[in-house]
């Protein structure tokens, strides 16, 4: 079986890898994937694809692994572990630290590797989204704005300051992949001060990143773009912003787990202000 990278001419292969695992990898979402990460994946000598990882460089002080799939039918054969390898080996500086969510299954084989767990997301779904009879409303001295492409730099430094590494490249593909964002601006300067993605999928609607300066101004946000959603809508919260985690049911979200957050190459995450309330999803952190 040959290792090799995986390009978007591979989109079709890595939906149906996706599918064989019940999860719901989009066309969309590959395409992000593979032209802002590094993605590697086994095939047969018939061409079929069977496991995948990818790796997303956010300069030197953070990676991201995700898309890490092995075909049910070739399990056990440390097919995932080479591709999981083979893509931080691909990083230009091997000391960069490298964050991943684990899946309950793939703990033993990140530890084995030199991962260890710093924390836990809580990924919620509302299958409906309600607005409470009090929704969380903007106050005065904030208001929304669309966002849009020429809101880029400031997002990105929102980004930046939020989750402590440059995303840039990822977040000009995501923002191409969104179908509604919106920019929380201060109104005495109209200075940017948080914002929020909505990502379409094939089975539920993503939040994410949301950044905000504080838990109601989030939840703000949060039902700005839930409420223009059709059907179930998820978002994935750190830990450490309890507060929201608290209010997310009245909304009618349910928690549906708390995987591990885990680090490789440090101790912890980079430095960072407390304004990530949403990460992007669980392969971009």
């Amino acid at each position: 079986m040959n290792l090799q990278p995986l390009h978007t001419e591979d989109i079709p292969s890595l939906i149906d890898l996706s599918a064989s695992l019940g999860w719901d990898y989009s066309h969309p979402d590959l395409q992000t994937i593979l032209t802002s990460g590094i993605a590697y994946g086994h095939k047969t000598p018939t061409g079929k694809l069977i496991s995948s990882a990818a790796i997303f460089p956010y300069g030197p002080k953070l990676a991201s692994l995700g898309m890490v799939m092995v075909d049910p039918a070739h399990r056990r054969l440390g097919l995932g572990q080479a591709a999981t390898q083979k893509v931080m080996d691909s990083l230009p500086d091997k000391t960069t630290p490298i964050t991943l969510v684990a899946t309950e299954q793939g703990v033993p084989l990140y530890e084995k590797m030199g991962y260890r767990t710093v924390s836990t997301l809580h990924k919620f779904i509302a299958e409906t989204y309600h607005t409470p009879q009090n929704p969380t409303k903007i106050p005065n001295h904030h208001h929304l704005q669309q966002l849009s492409k020429t809101h880029l730099d400031e997002i990105l430094h929102l980004d930046r300051t939020a989750l402590g590494a440059d995303r840039g490249k990822f977040l000009q593909a995501r923002l191409q992949q969104s179908n509604a964002g919106v920019i929380l601006r201060r109104q005495t300067d109209n200075t940017a001060v948080g914002y929020a993605l909505s990502i379409p999928g094939t089975v539920v609607t993503i939040l994410g990143p949301v950044i905000a300066p504080d838990t109601d101004l989030a939840l703000a946000l949060i039902d700005h773009l839930a409420r223009q959603t059709n059907g179930a809508v998820r978002i994935d919260i750190p830990s450490e912003q309890t507060a929201l985690i608290e209010k997310l049911p009245l909304h009618g979200f349910i928690l549906q787990a708390t995987p591990p957050v885990m680090l490789f190459n440090a101790n912890h995450l980079p430095q960072r202000n407390p304004t990530l309330y949403g990460i992007a999803a669980q392969a971009f952190g």
